[in-house]
């Protein structure tokens, strides 16, 4: 997949480009045991929740600006931060496997069920 299609992908869905290429998130990785594996991904998920973190403040203090300047009286600049704020509460439960639904306990017996299932036919 060419940089421009992978920029495409990232600019809609909101993943790091770097995240779309395979073989570069494997290059490092090759020889590293399950463990040193499984704390990469952490690591990565991590970084990327904190950029996110650092987007919502940045874009958030802009959004603040521009509704003082334009329209004091009304504070809309709330609602989009709650809804971000939100987002990113979930991301945040995620990223720190705090109790969530489908977490990764949820995703590891998802997992090891259907690698335990015996094909029929």
């Amino acid at each position: 997949m060419s940089l421009e299609s992978r920029k495409a992908i990232a600019s809609v869905f909101d993943p790091d480009v770097t995240d779309l290429d395979v073989e570069e998130k494997t290059a490092g990785t090759e020889g590293s045991t399950t463990a040193e594996q499984q704390a990469i991904a952490e690591v990565r998920d991590l970084k990327r929740f904190y950029l996110k973190l650092i987007r919502y403040g940045v874009t958030m203090l802009l959004l603040l600006v521009i509704n003082l300047i334009v329209s004091p009286h009304n504070l809309w600049v709330v609602w989009p931060a709650l809804g971000w704020g939100i987002h990113l509460a979930l991301k945040g439960l995620e990223v720190y496997s705090i109790s969530t639904p489908f977490g990764r306990t949820w995703e590891k017996h998802q997992i090891d069920k259907r690698l335990n299932e015996k094909p029929t036919g």
